[in-house]
């Protein structure tokens, strides 16, 4: 039995201080002023590779290998791309690494991602621990250049990351798209009723619509008195359409930088990408609306199984999320009360109308602690 709470969440743009640094470096051209961190070459000992990720430190999330050894955990960020690596997994991983002005440059000769090997790619060496939280920490970012030459999978219904071989077939308006190239990065076409917006595909973000503030009075808005830049999203109106799937009243916030879309409205799709020829393909299963209810203000959603609670899904850009739960992890206790001695409607209360819940969890034999606030 799968429980999903009933309210909606409220999104927030905070993001760790490790997460936030990054983009800023790249975009000011450091770490890793320079690099090409597309891989010289790949060696598909298998015609596909696919492996599971979770949505943690408001990412994708998942392991790969670094000249065989790890596995190391690696966030996927679709709007930066680079890529780089903890400087620990240099020294473990044997990394060959030379100084480039002010920044430290590696050398990855194999990075294996479930069975495909990326020969050659460059990274920026960087101090992840500046982003350590909790039980885990991550042990690089992967920006959409070290995907150039493979179609990159991003499944989040499935919660499966493949890059496979070959190529999408011509764009056909709905469901296959043809993208514009910004910076290296793939901004996908949205519409806003007679308005076109070229939007960035966004895995770093946790929100839904980003939009630059010169297209404020071109987009209708629920309430346009409340959409300050700091304030939160408000619901874009009319008629929204990415390709053949509609949104319906998505979150929308204003900023000074490219419109994008992000998890928020990513997550609803399994979403493909073919850079050599600048296409990318959506799929869902559901029917073609796209709405942003159902889901607690924690972003949880549990299953039981026999007496246990179980994680089956976290939505991106709340505070389960950010706090780094995982999907799988065991929910042992909530607010000092064993898990097995909730019934649903105890659990709809503490997900629906607490302020803060004090989660007991078992992962990996370890028990974990974790307070959720409110927002």
């Amino acid at each position: 039995m799968k429980f999903t709470p009933a309210r909606m969440c409220r999104r927030s743009l905070v993001l760790s201080a490790g997460l936030c640094l990054f983009p800023v470096m790249a975009l000011a051209g450091e770490p890793g002023e320079g690099l090409s961190s597309t891989p010289q070459s790949i060696d598909w000992t298998v015609t596909s590779g696919t492996v599971p990720f979770d949505i943690t430190f408001d990412k994708p999330a998942f392991l790969a290998r670094v000249n065989g050894t790890g596995p190391y955990l690696f966030l996927l960020d679709t709007s930066i791309s680079g890529a780089t690596l903890d400087d620990n997994i240099v020294r473990r991983a044997s990394v060959k690494s030379r100084e480039a002005g002010s920044s430290e440059i590696g050398h990855i000769g194999e990075l294996n991602i479930g069975g495909v090997n990326l020969k050659g790619l460059d990274v920026a060496v960087y101090d992840w621990d500046l982003a350590e939280h909790g039980y885990r920490r991550f042990d690089g970012t992967l920006g959409l250049s070290v995907f150039k030459h493979c179609l990159l999978s991003l499944d989040y219904p499935n919660l499966k990351i493949s890059l496979t071989q070959g190529h999408l077939a011509p764009a056909d308006g709905l469901q296959i798209l043809d993208y514009k190239e910004v910076d290296g990065l793939a901004a996908i076409p949205l519409g806003f009723g007679e308005t076109q917006v070229n939007m960035l595909i966004d895995t770093g973000s946790v929100e839904a619509i980003m939009l630059n503030e010169s297209l404020r009075d071109k987009i209708a808005l629920a309430d346009p008195a409340d959409s300050s830049v700091d304030s939160e999203p408000v619901p874009a109106r009319g008629n929204i359409r990415l390709g053949g799937f509609g949104f319906v009243e998505p979150p929308t916030r204003f900023h000074d930088q490219q419109s994008a879309i992000g998890q928020l409205a990513l997550y609803h799709f399994d979403i493909t990408l073919d850079q050599k020829n600048r296409r990318v393909r959506f799929l869902r299963k559901q029917d073609t609306y796209i709405t942003f209810g159902g889901h607690s203000k924690f972003g949880l959603i549990v299953e039981r199984r026999g007496k246990t609670l179980q994680i089956k899904h976290i939505v991106p850009g709340t505070p389960a999320c950010r706090r780094g739960l995982h999907i799988g992890d065991i929910l042992e206790g909530i607010n000092r009360q064993y898990s097995a001695d909730y019934d649903e409607q105890a659990l709809q209360r503490a997900f629906d109308e607490s302020d803060r819940l004090l989660i007991h969890v078992a992962r990996d034999g370890h028990h974990l602690i974790f307070k959720l606030d409110a927002e």
